[in-house]
């Protein structure tokens, strides 16, 4: 490995004041930080420099500079922190922040300095020009785009100094929308008002306003006021009312405010303030909703009552608390935690599993225990041996699709000291003088049902199998009473039905169409509706074209539309079309059972941009495709020009402000594919469904967020919507954990993935399938080898677990095979990699980031350390480093550790190149979330810290060189922030 060496020319700026923004702009009320980094030489003339006082200023008295914390119009809401120095051989480094509460308007003055004090001579030092705050209200602007619609309103969100977001709106208290603008119809009664996310208590001010102290979170026992004020001349009289569950309303209080003295929980609800004078009323809401730790927390359990071997129970847990309770399951005697949830289910229990249980409710204001719930497990042979279970006693399915019935049924292994034997099985619906007819014989079934049944699974008394009976081609005539289960044995009376059966209903989709505005008859209701209650989901289509999801779905309707709607996964069993002519609808689609429905109405004027992605989240296995779906939309033409869609693609990472698009990525090589629908235009907009696919994946294709982008034709018209898909790549693994001491081979194994992988899952021992489930309970022997997969990636397993590694070994030679003796599992680190963005040369003042990556499971946590410096620099996969200094350079390397061990990597060496002259810090801003970005942009460049010098020439210097100069002027150099638009 070759290091490159460098030194740092003392002299040549070493006296700085950074801020880290030069304009801010905030909420009146809120908090603002304004920090800086300032530098000063750590000894100057043969004398260490000392700093003595810092501070921060706006105004002057006298040519003297007056610290805010003197000021009486900052008095008790300013706090400065510094933290500690960063020295190297030459010079020093502190990062210092102002923090000021309770902001006004009067706040915005012209800039905020910072001034630093120190021992040498001449040694104080201002950051001029500084920051400039701008405080600001929110504002709701009010504009009616379509003068013959007058109730339709855009809203817009407004600011003084054009604070960034996101924006969130409510009605009457209550949330219904997101972005700066909303467009809505307003009714009579209607209060809107925006304000930032994570600023909800600074909305913008309706008329009238409610408020409520203290604000954020109200807890029981506290005391609460809520305050109403309004802008009346004459003044207003204000009443406040309660709502009750019954829609009906009780006077609470008359005047302005209406205060809680120690709030219960019952006391949660909305609350109505109306403000009256001569002139009018008017009314607003506030919703208070009290938090309380845990009370009542009982357990009861299913089946009640003495348990049975080899059965199942599941126990509850409730309580009543706000916000909701977490739960977590024990056992006495037990110290840890068995389950998590509100439920905990045993299947298959034993003797040994009885005991007593409780659970405990938590939530973050308190916790509280459920008393003991006693489980008594008996082994009662030849009591309630034989049983019969349906997996659903009721079944929804479409005329024409296949469907699935299942059950298990359960009889005893000997019976009068002769083993059982199962003869025969048969479902049924009907009989005929008395018996049954076997659904294979019924001339109503011929050619569309199938039996399917699984291997015996015994154990000390008794044995399982599951049956299913697969019925095709589905007629609205199969919705029979009840569909039964017979097996039966070579046992005189061993003949067992089970009864109650299953109830098939079989169903058509239908559309209904209503018109919810009278004044608006092209505006339509659509949804779609089974007789039975069909879970979906649902899709649409329009014109054979699919246009959006859900049960329901509004639009605008064409004289040329024809609507229908699916089940996803049964596109070829639709609902009938509707349309809005019947002899349109014939001519486009001739032959069909088309539903017409009458408008008159039309509307134009829609402009409509977004991209909405199937799911946020999505966890997928390392080894398998994956995909990612969106849908985006646009308007059909803007000012008179149709609108053109010439590139769309799909991102993560960017490159000099630019998307990359993954094709074009290496990491991504030849194993990304875009697959996008036809566009589906109505009179005003157009949609498009876009999915991304990835092959192969890599845990390393976890990227923070997945991103759609596409850009058009119009001016400004590229959009990309923020944020976007999280995608999290896993292994499986097995958790085995031994819940008895006294039963050493009786195992608890759960199939764990790092995001919670939704399943099914599947079970196998010695590679031969055993069970469904998360997780699985059993008696462990020493020839046994364990493993999970997700079904249908059966492929993708976890690693195997047994119970020694010589016996794994022998089994199943070459393989890697996790013993387990405890709970630990995993197999160990392999050396990390570390790799640094940017690659090449990196110069003092920019940014670099260090990605650490090792191959390990359980996954591995990472720090970095610096080569000579023992403590940990930083926690984390990703280290960035701001504003790199000379100093900073040298050796880094990182380590990787999990349960099983720990691993360092190779080292790496970053060495700054110094960079003399003006100095271009270009600092990227977060965009706002959800934007239309413009295809041209500009950047408005705001001055941080700007100090006159005398102009001389200064030699650039590579690594390893030491400039020596006879000037004495002090030079002082700019950095610039670039903020994009």
């Amino acid at each position: 490995m070759t290091c490159l060496f460098f030194t740092a020319l003392q002299g040549y700026d070493d006296w700085r004041v950074t801020y880290t923004s030069s304009n801010v702009c905030a909420l009146r009320g809120s908090t603002v930080e304004i920090s800086c980094t300032y530098r000063y030489p750590k000894e100057q003339d043969g004398r260490d420099t000392t700093v003595q006082k810092t501070l921060w200023l706006t105004k002057t008295d006298r040519d003297e500079y007056v610290d805010l914390r003197r000021d009486t119009d900052y008095a008790d809401r300013v706090e400065y922190s510094c933290g500690e120095n960063s020295c190297n051989s030459y010079s020093c480094n502190v990062k210092c922040t102002l923090r000021i509460r309770d902001l006004r308007l009067s706040d915005s003055a012209a800039e905020y300095k910072f001034q630093f004090i120190t021992n040498q001579p001449g040694g104080k030092y201002t950051g001029d020009p500084g920051v400039t705050l701008s405080v600001t209200d929110l504002q709701v602007k009010v504009s009616i785009p379509y003068p013959t619609l007058p109730t339709w309103a855009n809203l817009e969100c407004h600011s003084m100094c054009g604070l960034a977001g996101p924006y969130i709106w409510t009605r009457r208290g209550q949330s219904v929308g997101q972005g700066r603008t909303y467009s809505v119809y307003i009714g009579s009664e209607d209060i809107y008002s925006c304000a930032v996310e994570g600023y909800e208590h600074l909305p913008s001010p309706p008329t009238p306003s409610v408020t409520v102290r203290p604000s954020g979170e109200i807890e029981e026992g506290s005391s609460v006021t809520l305050s109403c004020s309004s802008d009346a001349n004459p003044a207003a009289k204000y009443t406040w009312f309660k709502d009750n569950t019954d829609d009906s309303s009780r006077d609470m209080n008359q005047g302005q405010q209406l205060v809680f003295g120690h709030i219960k929980s019952s006391d949660s609800g909305e609350y109505l303030c109306e403000a009256k004078n001569e002139f009018g009323t008017k009314s607003a809401s506030i919703s208070i909703n009290v938090k309380y730790g845990p009370k009542h927390t009982s357990v009861t359990s299913s089946p009640s009552g003495g348990v049975k071997e080899g059965s199942s129970v599941t126990l509850s847990c409730s309580s009543d608390a706000n916000p909701a309770a977490n739960y977590t399951w024990f056992k006495e005697h037990e110290d840890s935690v068995i389950e998590s949830g509100q439920n905990y289910t045993i299947t298959d229990i034993t003797s040994e599993l009885g005991g007593n249980y409780y659970c405990q409710a938590h939530n973050a204001i308190g916790r509280h225990n459920s008393t003991f719930l006693s489980i008594s497990v008996t082994a009662l042979q030849g009591y309630d041996d034989w049983r019969l279970t349906y997996t659903s006693s009721n079944v929804c399915a479409l005329r024409g699709s296949t469907v699935e019935i299942s059950c298990t049924y359960r009889y005893p292994k000997v019976k009068d000291g002769r083993d059982t034997t199962v003869q025969e099985t048969l479902w049924f619906t009907k009989t005929d003088r008395d018996e049954y007819v076997d659904l294979r014989s019924d001339t109503d079934y011929a050619g569309r049902v199938e039996y399917i049944c699984g291997e015996n699974r015994c154990y000390t008394y008794s044995c399982y199998v599951k049956c299913t009976l697969r019925i095709r081609d589905l007629r609205l005539s199969d919705s029979a009473a009840e569909y039964k289960f017979q097996f039966i044995t070579n046992h005189s009376g061993g003949k067992y039905t089970g009864d109650p059966g299953v109830t098939l209903s079989v169903t058509d989709l239908q559309v209904k169409v209503s018109s919810p505005y009278p004044a608006h008859p092209t505006w339509a209701y659509l949804e779609c509706h089974s007789m039975c209650g069909l879970a979906g989901p649902y899709i649409w289509t329009r014109r054979g074209q699919p246009v959006g999801p859900g049960r329901s779905y509004s639009d605008y309707i064409g004289s040329e539309d024809i609507y229908s709607c699916a089940v996803e996964g049964y596109e070829h069993l639709p609902s009938p079309p509707v349309c809005k002519s019947t002899p349109q609808c014939i001519d486009i689609m001739p032959g069909s059972e088309i539903t017409p429905f009458f408008f008159t109405a039309n509307m134009a004027g829609y402009d409509d941009w977004g991209v909405t992605y199937t799911s946020s989240n999505v966890c997928p296995l390392r080894g398998s495709t994956v995909e990612i779906s969106c849908t985006y939309r646009y308007p059909k033409e803007q000012d008179g020009r149709y609108t053109t869609v010439q590139e769309t693609l799909w991102l993560t990472k960017t490159d000099r402000d630019e998307y990359v698009d993954l094709r074009s990525d290496t990491d991504y090589a030849d194993r990304v594919e875009y697959i996008c629908g036809e566009n589906s235009c109505n009179s005003y907009r157009c949609y498009r469904t876009c999915t991304l696919r990835i092959r192969d994946l890599r845990l390393s294709d976890s990227a923070a967020e997945y991103k759609f982008q596409f850009i058009t034709n119009q001016p400004g018209g590229k959009y990309t919507e923020y944020p976007g898909v999280t995608l999290s790549v896993t292994d499986l693994q097995v958790k085995v954990s031994f819940p008895y001491h006294t039963l050493p081979t009786f195992a608890y194994l759960e199939c764990h993935s790092m995001c919670g992988l939704a399943g099914p899952y599947i079970w196998t021992r010695r590679g031969q399938s055993v069970r469904r489930g998360r997780s699985y309970r059993v008696y462990i022997r020493s020839e046994d080898i364990f493993s999970c997969a997700v079904e249908g990636y059966e492929h993708l397993p976890s690693p195997p677990v047994c119970k020694s590694t010589p016996q794994c070994t022998d089994i199943m030679p070459g393989s890697e095979i996790t013993p387990f003796f405890d709970s630990q599992y995993g197999h160990a680190l392999k050396t990390p990699s570390v790799t640094v963005r940017p690659s090449g040369e990196i110069e003092e003042g920019s940014s670099v980031t260090l990605s650490c990556s090792s191959d390990a499971n359980p996954a591995a946590n990472y720090t970095w350390f610096k080569e000579h410096e023992d403590s940990v620099i930083e926690s984390g996969q990703n280290y960035t480093i701001t504003d790199i200094t000379s100093e900073l350079g040298g050796n880094y390397y990182c380590q990787a550790h999990n349960a099983i061990g720990r691993h360092n990597s190779a080292f790496l060496s970053i060495s700054p190149l110094p960079v003399y002259g003006n100095v271009l810090a270009l600092t990227n801003r977060a965009a706002p979330a959800a934007r239309r970005e413009p295809i041209e942009r500009q950047d408005d460049l705001h001055y941080a810290s700007v100090s006159h010098s005398e102009n001389q020439e200064v030699p650039r210097c590579s690594a390893g060189t030491r400039v020596q100069s006879d000037q004495t002027d002090e030079v002082l150099y700019s950095v610039v922030n670039a903020v994009p638009e």
